[in-house]
């Protein structure tokens, strides 16, 4: 089967730059089944050439085992114009349940080239993915494809011996990115949270285009934890661009469907260009953070608690003092910091979040939001 009707008919599993588990029972999820080793074995492809970088499985702030991988491909060798689309298609394996195995796609757009930017030669393609496992061994093999019919392949071995307690996953099985380990606000909740998240990467790096697949798990993981171990009755969930001074996405009545949409935006965030007004505007963002508080502030569903959950690295310049209003509208406040345990100096979250006597934690393992988590509910 062309593999231009394979990238067709792949375009009704899902939007481009969101992963997805490829549906074994649907025509699409067969055909694509049927069809991923005779693409990926074809010899008579013209060939990318390819980097992966691999990454080996960690606990997640979730208490789930995760893995992942980033494969970049320079920008000359895709024969594809602006706007067209190519696809990432894998399987993971375990090697002692080889009948679990699971295939994930995702695509990918060829993206606007910036005025003034660098030539195609000096530009690379990334795409990234990963999934969660339980112990045991694990095979995986990779196609990315462009629209032209080029493709490179990757498969890899992983090996999970991670004896953590609490990890949710069963030994020798596969689960996508996006598993809910939040069942939802629990009958007996209290309360109202809202918590705002830095679109940022979570630890430095030097490509900062996109959040990495690693940089999202982060995110949501950590979420799903807040969510499940604070055990408020409603929660509104703001995503927010420091350095950029946008809102990404809002969600006044966060629930269980909102954790899809929100991966979702995550995945889309574009990190690659400031805009000129913002530059213009001068490196202080407190009309921008001001703003977004009055917002939330003004709420006629108030919230008893603010939460902030992000990194400290690129974090922005300390605040100025906030207008007395404010200050004494907000809601009792933390922050959830990513930061290296020796790092001590304010950024614009912790800053605000001292202005209004809250509390900061910093995080550098998943046991540290656990406990985190124990020290802000037992003050709520």
């Amino acid at each position: 089967m062309a593999l231009r009707y394979i990238l067709l008919l792949m375009a009704t599993l899902s939007t481009a730059g969101a992963q997805f588990l490829v549906d074994e029972s649907t025509l699409q999820g067969k055909t694509l089944l049927a069809s991923f080793d005779t693409i990926r074995l074809d010899r008579s492809a013209t060939r990318l050439a390819c980097a992966i970088q691999r990454y080996p499985p960690v606990i997640d702030y979730a208490l789930r085992v995760w893995s992942g991988f980033n494969v970049t491909v320079p920008a000359r060798q895709l024969l594809m114009a602006q706007g067209e689309q190519g696809a990432v298609a894998f399987r993971v394996t375990p090697k002692q349940a080889p009948q679990a195995r699971k295939y994930f796609w995702q695509r990918f757009t060829v993206p606007p080239m910036k005025p003034g930017g660098p030539p195609p030669e000096k530009l690379e393609l990334t795409v990234g993915g990963g999934f969660l496992l339980g112990r045991g061994d694990y095979q995986v093999e990779l196609v990315l494809m462009d629209s032209r019919g080029q493709r490179c392949t990757k498969s890899w071995s992983i090996g999970n011996g991670i004896k953590e307690p609490g990890v949710l996953t069963k030994p020798n099985t596969v689960e996508p990115n996006d598993t809910e380990s939040w069942p939802g606000f629990a009958p007996d909740g209290a309360g109202r949270v809202t918590i705002f998240i830095h679109a940022a990467p979570v630890w430095p790096r030097r490509n900062i285009a996109k959040l990495s697949s690693w940089d999202r798990r982060t995110l949501m993981s950590s979420l799903n934890s807040l969510l499940r171990n604070t055990r408020y009755a409603s929660a509104c969930v703001v995503v927010f661009d420091l350095e950029r001074r946008r809102i990404l996405f809002r969600d006044p009545e966060f629930g269980r469907m909102s954790l899809r949409r929100l991966a979702r935006q995550l995945a889309d965030v574009d990190l690659s260009t400031i805009p000129m007004a913002t530059i213009q505007a001068g490196p202080s963002p407190d009309a921008f953070v001001q703003e977004m508080l009055r917002t939330e502030v003004k709420e006629t569903a108030r919230s008893d608690s603010f939460v902030f959950l992000g990194t400290t690295w690129r974090a922005g310049p300390k605040l100025q003092p906030l207008p007395a209003d404010l200050r004494e509208s907000m809601a009792k406040t933390w922050f959830f910091a990513f930061r290296y345990p020796a790092v001590t100096e304010e950024d614009t979250v912790s800053s605000l979040v001292k202005q209004v006597r809250g509390k900061t934690f910093s995080l550098y393992r998943p046991p540290d939001l656990a406990a985190a988590i124990r020290n802000m509910t037992s003050s709520k």
